[in-house]
């Protein structure tokens, strides 16, 4: 009898969807929580219809899937291949702002999920190769997703093939013209923005892999004027060095405040401060963590 209900599953699928289609009041409580949980309703459908479609599979399913793994390959390659390049083709075709293009483009990089798998089972496909491939799409979007997004958004590569070896206790000069890719490169190092490919390295730290500390060594005055004006000087830099998990040393605070000729400031609020004073402020907090790399 169970069997058979849960053979039934396409036409259960199809009831509910007319039925919400018809009278959608009687499911727009579909969208809160389960009562007494964090859990959304919707969260929880998805697992009992997985869970549905699963019931009906068997472990010899799965084990023919496993005897052509040419298919399982040539799915996912179609997976982040074919709907990523037509989520940026529709997106160019018309023309559309970059927000909308962006959001496009990111959905096509999605990997499939449920709806393919229901559409495979309502289809009579092979519902164990959907299943397979959904979950190494899935596992391989977490990489994936953000590389095709970013490529596929942008249009363009902004750094192209960067070599650089500064040494400790170098100033080096990053020239060039609008667009050349200088913000993009420090916002790369400084972890703002993720990098495609390559390696980088802040004073011996993989500026991914062992990011903590790679930030921890690098100190960033950035080109707009970003802090709490209601703050004082004191606070603020000190509040910067806090972020950083550094132990207070008002010592320290005091000697970059008066390096930079903050000091006889240290107490007013940043709001009122001229613009030059709140440069110097913003060079005080990039300093506050005694980093080894500082960008100006």
């Amino acid at each position: 009898m169970i069997v058979r209900l849960v053979n039934l599953f396409w036409l259960w699928t199809l009831l509910g969807t007319a039925w919400a289609w018809i009278v959608p009041g009687h499911f727009t409580w579909f969208l809160g929580k389960i009562p007494g949980s964090d859990l959304s309703m919707v969260a929880a459908g998805l697992g009992i219809i997985m869970l549905g479609m699963g019931m009906t599979l068997t472990f010899a399913d799965f084990g023919e899937v496993l005897k052509m793994p040419k298919a399982v390959i040539l799915g996912v390659l179609a997976q982040f291949l074919i709907m990523p390049l037509i989520g940026w083709s529709v997106a160019s075709l018309f023309a559309l702002p970059d927000q909308f293009k962006l959001g496009i483009i990111l959905v096509s990089c999605c990997p499939g999920g449920t709806a393919s798998n229901v559409v495979t089972y309502l289809a009579r496909g092979n519902l164990a190769l959907s299943v397979l491939m959904t979950m190494c799409s899935t596992l391989l979007a977490v990489g994936l997703t953000p590389i095709l997004t970013k490529t596929y958004a942008s249009g363009h590569q902004a750094l192209k093939r960067i070599d650089l070896d500064i040494r400790q206790g170098e100033i080096f000069a990053l020239l060039g013209p609008n667009g050349a890719g200088k913000t993009t490169l420090i916002s790369i190092i400084c972890g703002i923005v993720n990098p495609s490919q390559g390696v980088i390295l802040a004073d011996g730290h993989d500026v991914v892999r062992d990011y903590r500390a790679a930030r921890t060594k690098i100190g960033l005055v950035p080109q707009e004027l970003h802090t709490d004006a209601f703050e004082t000087v004191w606070a603020t830099v000190s509040f910067s060095r806090g972020l950083f998990g550094k132990p207070r040393n008002d010592a320290l605070i005091e000697k970059i405040l008066r390096d930079l000729s903050l000091w006889d400031k240290k107490d007013s609020k940043i709001m009122a401060l001229s613009g030059g004073m709140k440069r110097r402020v913003m060079t005080a907090k990039a300093l506050s963590h005694e980093p080894t790399i500082l960008f100006l």
